[in-house]
């Protein structure tokens, strides 16, 4: 979701600082998905490692179903992807390729 406001402001700034703007917020929807998906990969695993536990001297037992840790796993995996995806993105808009 495009940040309007911020887009058209952005028209009126010199070339360059208009181009990384432009890139800024080309990605930003990306980043805001990034966001989410950490949280959701954050509470998931934050009930599964308080939940289920048993003490065993120093340490804990922890019991994992397969439900969840087919679901961390998965958000584990997609976090991992649009990391690696928003990284690449970002350098390239670093370099000026604004849209790739």
């Amino acid at each position: 979701m495009p940040n309007i406001p911020v887009r058209a402001a952005a028209k009126g700034l010199p070339e360059r600082h208009t181009a990384v703007a432009e890139a800024m917020l080309t990605l930003e929807e990306q980043v805001a998905e990034l966001e989410a998906m950490s949280r959701i990969m954050a509470d998931l695993i934050g009930e599964v490692l308080s939940s289920n536990r048993v003490k065993e001297g120093e340490y804990f037992r922890i019991l994992v179903s397969r439900y969840d840790m087919e679901n961390i796993s998965f958000a584990w995996s997609n976090v991992t992807s649009r990391a690696v995806k928003l990284a690449g993105r970002y350098y390239a808009a670093c370099r000026g390729e604004i849209g790739q």
